[in-house]
């Protein structure tokens, strides 16, 4: 997920703030899922789901706000 939600910075439909929260999102995200892949629980699998729950929604949330902050709307 981490390479796929950082092709807007590639292709320039989004700047530094976007591409650092969603760094940073990816980074939340897999270590999360990594924590289920060492040891499967119900509580690691609980984690990856508030994680996915939070992933998406957050994304988008910085992609708004960095249309916001900077007055341009990619497109």
């Amino acid at each position: 997920l981490v390479p796929v939600s950082l092709l807007p910075v590639y292709y320039q439909k989004a700047g530094w703030l976007y591409g650092m929260g969603g760094l940073a999102l990816g980074v939340m995200f897999l270590f999360a899922a990594c924590g289920f892949v060492r040891e499967h629980s119900r509580e690691r699998a609980r984690r990856v789901l508030r994680a996915s729950l939070i992933y998406l929604p957050a994304l988008l949330a910085l992609m708004l706000l960095e249309a916001f902050v900077t007055g341009k709307l990619a497109g």
